[in-house]
């Protein structure tokens, strides 16, 4: 896949990274799905992007209609699945823990299509 075919994007894990990642890569035009683990964490990133968004506005670095298009784009996804299920590009953004960066890039690689990217060495990396 080439860069600009890159339609769809999968963020997992929604801390103050993930939520940011998801946020932008969505106003920028991605349809993007962000996934959490924490059904919490997932609750809180909602909340923080409702409230991240009012601030680019009340401060005129975005206007609504962009703020509403990312929003638009912006999908909190139930599961794994749904997030990854049609996904050109998988981002992770999970704890710094070796082992679940291990897990999370191995489900990745069972749900997500062939044609997907999501990291270094990964079986599908775009070419």
């Amino acid at each position: 896949m080439k860069i600009d075919e890159l339609r769809r994007v999968c963020v997992v894990g929604a801390g103050l990274m993930g939520r940011q990642i998801a946020l932008n890569t969505a106003h920028h035009g991605y349809a993007v799905r962000l996934w959490d683990a924490s059904p919490e964490q997932l609750r809180a990133a909602r909340g923080w992007a409702e409230e991240y968004l009012a601030s680019r506005i009340e401060k005129g670095r975005w206007t609504k209609d962009e703020a509403d298009a990312a929003r638009a784009r912006l999908v909190f996804a139930a599961d794994l699945a749904e997030a990854g299920g049609e996904a050109d590009l998988a981002i992770e953004a999970v704890v710094e823990d070796l082992e679940v960066k291990r897990a999370v890039f191995a489900e990745l690689d069972r749900l997500c299509p062939p044609r997907a990217t999501h990291g270094p060495g990964d079986r599908h990396a775009a070419r």
